[in-house]
């Protein structure tokens, strides 16, 4: 479906939505962001929590999949700041 500017206008298709992958194992990244692709999903592989932080604050992706398990980073304190941050109501 193409979206329209405010005039009115076509703009061309919606991208499809981003699904950011936090995850340190690369096997199970990839195989997550080629399942995801094949299901019309654009995906970014992030394997730090650092690093994902600062990403999805920058891109607000529509989801994130997160490895509770990252190493050096607890699932739980540092990334409930980071939600409440990002999250908007669409």
């Amino acid at each position: 479906m193409a979206r329209h500017d405010r005039a009115g206008a076509a703009r061309g298709p919606a991208p499809a939505p981003l699904v950011v992958i936090v995850e340190d194992d690369p096997a199970i990244a990839e195989g997550l962001a080629l399942n995801l692709k094949l299901l019309g999903y654009r995906s970014e592989v992030i394997p730090d929590a650092e690093t994902a932080r600062t990403r999805i604050s920058e891109g607000r992706p529509d989801l994130v999949l997160l490895d509770i398990t990252l190493p050096k980073q607890s699932a739980s304190g540092c990334w409930s700041g980071c939600v409440r941050r990002t999250t908007t109501c669409r």
